[in-house]
């Protein structure tokens, strides 16, 4: 038998040029919903098969910036579907014997979803010493139930350089106008719920979409005066930033507070909740329950060019 070749991910590849190159993790599904059928007096399945399938790329990312200026769509999605465009992501072959196959070489692998493709994020987190990360998502949605919206090319060159463009870490978070202490992690979580559709015996997913949408913001410190600060039973939130720092490259530290490339998360009203950490000595669990301010206006809203500043 013969030894089978290393494929890496390499990049995913958006419209307009623009390449997810740094990934952490990569999760291509295709989502089954699966039967199985015995006779009545069968213990063991007799028929197996799929109802249908879902086909959705899960993946990690700590290019922040270049992810959450794709996602437009409320600061947290984008649709390529109609017309926007075909979404890729390519696998880099390994060399046997060497590092990796050459780039310009038609001998890597490419899963296309072409104008059919969903992206969206559903965390943002860092930890103290640790750079920061993005969980995403895209959906591959048919056009008529019977299509796959997630095919496999085959072998390809690769499209998009290698490249790690930039790296944020943990910043401050600002709670009703002033700093929280001894802030350790923070992670921004979007709580979606969706709608997956499809119809008349139809075996691939026709409809995705966000059904709700219930953004928090998770602090984790060791300050136990959070619990003074903001009460046992709870307090109203009037606003909130969470900040996640640029790394400066060849030197130690975070560029400077004052240079707007910074990203902040920010959000009002909502409500604040602290309890003490579960497993973790000394640390306790500040909790932002985000709403809508108004009609028009988003519970969550992202700038990935701010200062750290209150």
């Amino acid at each position: 038998m013969a030894v089978g070749n290393i494929h890496r991910p390499h990049c995913i590849a958006f419209p307009s040029s623009v390449y997810v190159t740094q990934l952490t993790d990569v999760r291509p599904n295709n989502a089954y919903q699966e039967f199985i059928e015995r006779s009545s007096a069968e213990p063991a399945p007799q028929f197996a098969g799929a109802f249908s399938a879902s086909p959705e790329i899960g993946f990690g990312s700590r290019q922040l910036k270049t992810i959450l200026d794709l996602t437009t769509d409320n600061d947290v999605a984008v649709s390529y579907a109609p017309s926007g465009g075909t979404v890729s992501l390519y696998y880099r072959i390994g060399a046997n014997r060497g590092l990796r196959g050459a780039a310009a070489s038609s001998i890597h692998d490419r899963f296309d979803m072409a104008n059919n493709a969903m992206l969206f994020w559903n965390t943002l987190s860092a930890e103290q010493n640790a750079a920061a990360e993005l969980d995403c998502m895209i959906k591959a949605v048919s056009t008529d139930g019977k299509t796959a919206p997630m095919v496999h090319v085959g072998t390809t060159a690769l499209s998009g350089d290698s490249a790690a463009a930039s790296v944020y870490t943990l910043g401050p978070v600002a709670l009703n106008g002033a700093w929280v202490d001894g802030v350790v992690s923070c992670r921004v979580e979007n709580g979606f719920s969706f709608d997956e559709v499809t119809e008349s015996g139809n075996y691939y997913q026709q409809f995705f979409g966000i059904d709700e949408w219930s953004p928090r913001i998770v602090i984790e410190t060791n300050d136990l005066n959070v619990v003074d600060d903001y009460g046992e039973a709870g307090l109203a939130c009037t606003a909130v930033k969470a900040f996640f720092r640029k790394l400066n490259k060849g030197s130690v530290g975070t560029i400077a507070d004052g240079t707007a490339e910074n990203i902040k998360v920010s959000g009002t009203p909502g409500a604040i909740f602290v309890q003490e950490g579960a497993g973790t000595k000394a640390r306790f669990t500040v909790t932002v329950a985000l709403s809508k301010p108004d009609a028009s206006t988003q519970p969550l809203i992202v700038d990935t060019a701010a200062a750290v500043a209150l």
